[in-house]
């Protein structure tokens, strides 16, 4: 309920006890009138007002002849040794503040509606592996550029390659002498590995990934090359290697590197013409 209509009944009941009194205090007044001339110190100030003149407070009680009047409301007097008038006066006092106290504040609620977004299309992936790409959005005519990561996969891929956390993809090649599995990586568009191998991470989750620990010790060639009498890697990066099983590399040190997977994993120097399987790197395609 609003306060208008709270108000509007509040008026309209106040009204109709107003004048059923209104008779009543006329009356009243014409009696005490011709008793006392004091009371014509009290008069109609408006249609709805039967008050004193300002000697006397509005705010206390007025004894008028024989009839006491008692301030309600600033519209309101009532009789109240009147019994009709102080039930009305009640009534009225009731339902007038309760029209008043029966507010309700209407809020419009925000618009749900979806803001109606155009968009571009993606750009192209910033990297093959890992990488992020925008597009740009006008909202309201607001325009915006939206990022997301793209090409996030990991593990193993649909062509057979598994890709590790270092976004290089791995695959055991067949067994052969070393120069034949780094041929054979190198027709892949690959390598002999070397950037995973060197990180102690990458080279045993790559290892436990690719060799089925079932079969036995698994042994692979990798990318490391000591021809020159300094261990060359597939990717230019010149280096010792830095797991060398217990004794090694021995005393005459050969030109390759056989890795084995084990508790941990180990490399063995060899001369490169014993068969191994490989494991083969290449970059994120």
């Amino acid at each position: 309920m609003s306060v208008g209509f709270g108000a509007t009944v509040a008026f309209i009941l106040w009204l109709t006890a107003f004048r059923s009194g209104l008779a009543e205090v006329y009356a009243n007044h014409e009696k005490a009138s011709e008793k006392n001339a004091v009371t014509k110190q009290y008069v109609m100030a408006s249609p709805f007002s039967y008050q004193p003149l300002p000697a006397v407070s509005q705010f206390n009680p007025i004894v008028y002849q024989s009839h006491q009047y008692e301030y309600v409301d600033p519209m309101l007097y009532a009789p109240l040794n009147s019994e009709r008038g102080a039930s009305r006066a009640l009534l009225v006092a009731v339902l007038y503040f309760l029209g008043r106290g029966l507010t309700t504040t209407t809020t419009t609620a925000p618009s749900t509606t979806d803001v109606v977004c155009s968009y571009t299309a993606w750009e192209a992936c910033s990297s093959n592996c890992k990488g992020t790409r925008q597009r740009t959005k006008v909202c309201a005519g607001v325009q915006q550029t939206e990022t997301e990561a793209c090409n996030t996969q990991l593990g193993f891929l649909s062509n057979g390659w598994y890709r590790a956390d270092n976004c290089y993809d791995y695959f055991v090649g067949s067994a052969n002498t070393y120069d034949n599995t780094k041929s054979a990586c190198e027709g892949l568009n690959g390598r002999l590995a070397s950037a995973g191998i060197r990180n102690d991470t990458i080279r045993t989750d790559v290892l436990l990934k690719l060799f089925d620990l079932n079969t036995g010790t698994a042994h692979a060639y990798i990318g490391a090359d000591g021809s020159t009498g300094n261990w060359v890697w597939s990717d230019g990066t010149t280096s010792e290697p830095t797991f060398w099983g217990v004794g090694q590399p021995g005393s005459t040190v050969l030109d390759h590197i056989r890795i084995t997977l084990g508790n941990p994993v180990s490399g063995t120097d060899v001369d490169g013409t014993a068969i191994f399987n490989s494991i083969c790197e290449r970059a994120a395609t």
